[in-house]
């Protein structure tokens, strides 16, 4: 294990790095210069070991948001910080050598995903039980195969299979066991069809993201005005500003430079607007359409109160 690691300057001029709070950035640099981090950027450890190590009470909680943010992906208990290696001095083929001999310690879901992040790296991985080194591109070829012989849902024909292709997802086990997943789902996919710019994909990955985001709203943070929220996040998109400065729900747990959620912000914003305040009800921009929208997906939705 290498006993120094580095962390570029430009980690400090990241909008996302501004809106954590302190003991929030405080753990995400930790993850970084943890003893327990190898070279590729994984670590195994307990929530309760690191909290230990960083005097840091609800470590469980800032995991949670990293995993939502992508910041970090967690399987089986490891878990892989997803822009390490891009802070690392060197990407030498040495360096590259002992990246793919930590990723064998690693479960193979998550190796498989920091070789496809770092794939013009060629980085010389084996799987556990095999005896010599196989070539990414052979890698890739067997996955297919596997692919090919064990569907896992994504078409129609094998629809039936789809709870098995979500066991095997990155998301937490408390999500997936959540009586908030499929609310969540829904907004994500809500989300994706009508609000968001031509600018974001919408993918698959963004979704589970955006499903995350709104499990932690009403999960973690305990939140019960989720129709308020959903009415919050509609007005905001249909905002003239705030159109071109929300175009993910991946900013709503973030927090500005005041400390205040955005959520919560775009809440008063869009309070403030129904009451005839400086925005003058709803002129600033949501369309009918949207408004529309989100009423007939609350309606519809018995878990969140009108």
């Amino acid at each position: 294990m290498a006993e120094y690691r580095t962390i570029s300057t430009r980690l400090w001029t990241s909008p996302y790095i501004e809106d954590l709070t302190p003991e929030e950035k405080l753990f995400y640099i930790y993850l970084f210069s943890s003893p327990h981090t190898n070279n590729a950027g994984v670590l195994y450890i307990s929530p309760r070991k690191m909290a230990f190590e960083t005097g840091i009470p609800h470590v469980e909680r800032i995991l949670d948001r990293l995993k939502s943010d992508r910041k970090i992906v967690e399987v089986d208990g490891y878990y892989w910080i997803v822009n390490f290696i891009d802070h690392q001095t060197s990407h030498s083929p040495k360096i590259a050598q002992s990246i793919g001999k930590a990723l064998e310690q690693a479960p193979r879901e998550l190796a498989a995903q920091v070789l496809e992040k770092y794939r013009s790296l060629s980085i010389p991985y084996r799987y556990p039980t095999d005896t010599v080194p196989i070539p990414y591109a052979e890698r890739e070829e067997e996955r297919e195969e596997e692919m090919e012989e064990e569907p896992l849902g994504e078409s129609v024909e094998t629809s039936e299979k789809e709870p098995e292709r979500k066991s095997a997802s990155t998301l937490p086990k408390k999500f997936l066991a959540s009586p908030f997943r499929e609310e969540s789902e829904r907004f994500a996919e809500w989300f994706a069809n009508e609000l968001k710019p031509p600018s974001i994909s919408g993918t698959k990955t963004e979704l589970e993201q955006w499903a995350m985001v709104w499990y932690h709203l009403r999960e973690t943070d305990g939140r019960d005005n989720g129709g308020e929220m959903a009415e919050a996040v509609a007005w905001a998109r249909g905002d003239p500003f705030w159109s071109k400065n929300f175009v993910s729900p991946l900013k709503l747990r973030s927090r500005d430079k005041q400390g205040q959620m955005y959520i919560d912000r775009f809440i008063a914003e869009y309070r403030n607007s129904k009451t005839g305040g400086r925005n003058g009800g709803l002129r600033r921009g949501i369309t009918p359409d949207q408004l529309q929208g989100i009423f007939d997906w609350i309606d519809n939705n018995p878990a969140i109160p009108p």
